[in-house]
């Protein structure tokens, strides 16, 4: 059997051991109702749009319930986000949550994302991974995950 015939056998047997995997992941997140398991979820329902190693950095991100840091979002001399009474600021790219509504008729729940910068949005602003970006407000509650890295 040449190699290529090899790896594409094993490459189906892979597809088919993790899409057996995810439905019984789907069916045990389906039962459960906090904010973590609705994100894997979503992920999960819309899998096809992610590579595996994706779908493996998102799990890993969500069964994470350790945070570096959690508090009140202030801005620090230089125009900074930071969370209060810490030495953790935010520059562009730095992931975050947020405890807000996307717009004024949503309900306050955590959102996803990571702070960016646009004079579109009048300077830094959420950028929302799962839903609208946000409007960033000194004295919103903001967290940041504690999450081991793949390498």
């Amino acid at each position: 059997m040449s190699n290529l015939k090899r790896l594409h056998n094993t490459l189906e047997e892979i597809t088919k051991l993790v899409k057996d995997a995810t439905e019984e992941v789907y069916r045990e997140y389906k039962q459960g109702e906090t904010f973590e398991n609705a994100i894997v979820l979503s992920v999960l329902e819309n899998s096809h749009d992610y590579t595996v190693d994706r779908l493996l950095s998102i799990m890993d991100y969500f069964s994470s319930h350790e945070f570096s840091y959690e508090g009140i979002l202030g801005v620090r001399q230089g125009g900074k986000y930071e969370i209060e009474s810490t030495n953790h600021y935010f520059s562009c790219g730095s992931s975050m949550e947020v405890f807000a509504s996307e717009n004024e008729y949503d309900e306050v729940k955590w959102h996803v994302g990571r702070i960016e910068y646009s004079d579109k949005f009048g300077g830094y602003y959420f950028y929302n991974h799962y839903g609208e970006n946000i409007k960033l407000k000194i004295g919103m509650l903001v967290r940041v995950r504690k999450v081991k890295t793949r390498w």
